[in-house]
Order: C-alpha cells, then sequence, then structure tokens
C-alpha cells in the first residue's frame, strides 16, 4: 500500500500501528504478501528471496518502518510526527475531538474570549448552546 505524493489519506497512528503489528503477524504467518512487503522497503530484505525473507526475524520496528515506507515517509518517527502535527494542526479535528464542524470551533473561540456566561449563538444557520463551565471546561449543545 502507497501514497504517492500529496494523495495521502488521513492517516490514523493507531491504524498505522494496527498496520505494522498485521504485518508482523503475517510474517510469522509466512504469508508471501507480507514477505514482498518487507522486500520491498527494507534495507536489509531488500536483495533476499520471499522465503529468505519469511524465515528471519522481523521486529516491530522493522514492521514500523516498512508501514511508514508504504505511507510515503522515510521513517516510522517521521509518520508518527506527521500525524500528530496534522492532529494539532486541526486537520482532523472533527474526527478526534467530537467537535462536528469548524463553525463549532468558532463559537467556542468567540465564548472562550467572552465574558463565560452561557449563551445561544446562531452561526451559518445553525443555532449552538455554549456553556462554559468553571473552570476550563466548556459544553457545546447542538440544536
Amino acid at each position: 500500500m502507497s501514497f504517492p505524493g500529496n494523495s495521502q489519506p488521513d492517516l490514523n497512528l493507531e491504524q498505522q500501528r494496527k498496520r505494522a503489528k498485521d504485518l508482523r503477524r503475517g510474517h510469522r504467518d509466512r504469508n508471501l504478501e507480507a514477505a514482498v512487503r518487507v522486500a520491498r522497503h527494507l534495507p536489509r530484505a531488500r536483495n533476499q528471496s520471499a522465503e529468505e525473507v519469511l524465515r528471519s526475524t522481523l521486529t516491530l520496528s522493522e514492521a514500523q518502518f516498512v508501514v511508514a515506507r508504504e505511507a510515503g515517509f522515510s521513517s516510522w518517527p517521521k509518520l508518527k510526527h506527521h500525524i500528530e502535527e496534522s492532529t494539532l494542526r486541526g486537520a482532523d479535528l472533527g474526527r478526534t475531538s467530537g467537535i462536528k464542524d469548524a463553525r463549532a470551533v468558532v463559537v467556542m473561540v468567540i465564548v472562550a474570549v467572552s465574558a463565560f456566561e452561557p449563551s445561544r449563538v446562531t452561526v451559518g444557520g445553525e443555532t449552538v448552546q455554549v456553556t462554559v463551565c468553571r473552570p476550563v471546561q466548556l459544553q457545546v449543545t447542538f440544536d
């Protein structure tokens, strides 16, 4: 599986961890597809036959390396950093924090800098009840 150029789908760290564990499991079970993936991306296995790859041990860090290379990254730490940065930038905000859409984020920012009083706000035709609870809890209710 590869994601050439900028066509990478939204990456999820847990999903990538699972892919690495699945690759190890496939390798352990002597799966030919696993051997091909390892030989394609793991430098020490590049000149080995599938049988040789399957006879050798595949560590979790090597499986993670293969998964990172398949996703277009030079290493697992770079893949992990990319996913974490994307999440921090809010690229995956809707799924990771339970916020329904960007309008809710705008409402939260407005309320966060206001007097911390409950309010009903209409944004883009959608009415939202926002309650800021002390010390730093924010409750957003969609009608």
